[in-house]
C-alpha cells in the first residue's frame, strides 16, 4: 500500500511523525505533500500574507500531488488538517481516492463529515465528535498516541521524591499547584514543567521561490508584532529534547489538565511517562479511565493528600510503573499503534465501510 501524507501538517509534530513512522514499520509507503504554514501564522504574519502563502501553497500541493507523488491507494490528511479538507476533496475527487483525517488534538468543523474517515486517540473523543458535529459513529477509527523509545532507565531515581507536573495549566490550576508546591516542599519537590516550542526559521531555503516572495511582500505589507513570552520563574523550562530526561529523573509524573482536554483525549507526555517505565498520576475522566485500564494513578479532588498516600508506598509506584510500561508495550508502542493504523486502513479500502 502506498499512501500520501498531505496538506500543511506540523512536519514537526511528533503526531505526524510517529503515525508516518508506524506506517512505514508496517511495509506502507507514505509519500508526503507538505507545504509549511503554520509556522508563518504563530510568527504573527498578517492576513494578507498568509492569504499570499495559502494561495502559494495550494499551487505547490497540487502540483507536487499530480506530478511528485505518483500512485497511490489513498491520502491522509495530517494534524492538523481542517484547513486542507476542501483542496484536499477536489483533489481526491479528480483521482478518485479516499481521504483519512487525523482529528488530534482537536477539530470543530462539520466539513469533516464529508470525509471517508477521522481518526481519534480515544473512544470518548469518538462520542464527543459524533455527538458535537452530528457524524455518524462508525466514521471513526480510534488509532492512538504511541511513543518510540530505545532505551529505558528503569531504575526509579534515589534522591528526593520529585514530582515533575505536564499539561495545560489555567491560571486558577496554576495557582492551586504553586500553594502545593509551597505546603509540601519539605517533602516533596514539585516542579511544574513547560515545553518550550522549537524556534522556528522563517525559510529553510532563502534561495527558494516562497522565499523570494515573501522578501518582495514583506516591502509593502508590514508584518504583526509578535511578544515573545516571558519566562515565569516558577515554571522549569525544558526543551523537547529534555522531555525523555526529564521524565526519567521523576519519582512520580503528574500530568495535570483542567481545561477540559483530557475528558476526551490524552497528552503525549502521559504515553511517553508510561514507555519509560515512570509511575502516571493522571486525572480521572472517561477517556483516562478506559486508556488506562492499568498502570496508571488516578486523582480527583485532594490532590495533597494523595500525593503523600503515594509517596510512602513504594511497593505501589513500583507496580504502577511495571504495569504502565506492560500497558505501553500492548497498546501504545510503535509497533502496536503502526499494526492497527495498517489494519484501520486496509479495512477502508477493501470493505467500504465509511461512505
Amino acid at each position: 500500500m502506498r499512501v500520501c501524507y498531505f496538506g500543511t501538517y506540523e512536519s514537526d509534530d511528533s503526531r505526524n511523525i510517529l503515525l508516518m513512522k508506524a506506517l512505514e514499520k508496517n511495509n506502507i509507503e507514505v509519500i508526503p505533500a507538505h507545504m509549511s504554514y503554520w509556522k508563518f501564522k504563530r510568527a504573527g504574519m498578517n492576513k494578507y500574507m498568509l492569504f499570499m502563502i495559502n494561495w502559494f501553497n495550494n499551487l505547490k500541493l497540487f502540483y507536487k500531488y499530480f506530478f511528485k507523488v505518483g500512485k497511490h491507494d489513498l491520502i491522509i490528511l495530517g494534524s492538523p488538517g481542517e484547513k486542507d479538507i476542501n483542496f484536499a476533496r477536489f483533489l481526491a475527487f479528480i483521482k478518485r481516492k479516499k481521504i483519512v483525517l487525523d482529528t488530534y488534538p482537536s477539530i470543530n468543523s462539520k466539513k469533516i463529515n464529508k470525509l471517508d474517515l477521522l481518526l481519534v486517540d480515544t473512544n470518548q473523543k469518538a462520542k464527543y465528535l459524533s455527538d458535537k458535529l452530528n457524524i455518524k459513529l462508525n466514521k471513526f477509527k480510534v488509532v492512538p498516541y504511541c511513543a518510540e523509545i530505545n532505551e529505558i532507565d528503569k531504575e526509579i531515581p534515589k534522591s528526593n521524591f520529585i514530582v515533575n507536573v505536564f499539561g495545560d495549566l489555567s491560571h486558577k490550576s496554576f495557582n492551586l499547584l504553586l500553594k502545593i508546591k509551597q505546603d509540601i516542599k519539605k517533602d516533596i519537590e514539585l516542579n511544574l514543567i513547560k515545553v518550550k516550542p522549537k524556534k522556528e526559521s522563517q525559510v529553510k531555503n532563502p534561495k527558494s521561490l516562497v522565499a523570494k516572495t515573501f522578501n518582495v511582500v514583506k516591502k509593502f505589507l508590514p508584518e504583526k508584532k509578535v511578544e515573545e513570552e516571558k519566562e515565569n520563574p516558577n515554571y522549569k523550562y525544558i526543551s523537547e529534547e529534555e522531555l525523555k530526561q526529564t521524565i526519567l529523573a521523576s519519582n512520580l509524573c503528574l500530568v495535570f489538565d483542567d481545561k477540559n482536554n483530557l475528558e476526551n483525549s490524552l497528552p503525549k507526555e502521559a504515553i511517553e511517562v508510561l514507555a519509560l517505565n515512570r509511575p502516571l498520576l493522571i486525572k480521572e475522566t472517561i477517556a483516562t479511565k478506559e486508556a488506562f485500564p492499568k498502570g496508571a494513578l488516578f486523582y480527583q479532588d485532594d490532590l495533597i493528600k494523595t500525593l503523600n498516600k503515594i509517596k510512602k508506598d513504594k511497593a505501589l509506584l513500583e507496580k504502577v510503573s511495571f504495569e504502565g510500561n506492560e500497558l505501553f508495550k500492548e497498546k501504545y508502542s510503535i509497533k502496536q499503534v503502526g499494526n492497527e493504523f495498517s489494519e484501520v486502513l486496509e479495512n477502508l479500502l477493501k470493505n467500504n465501510l465509511f461512505q
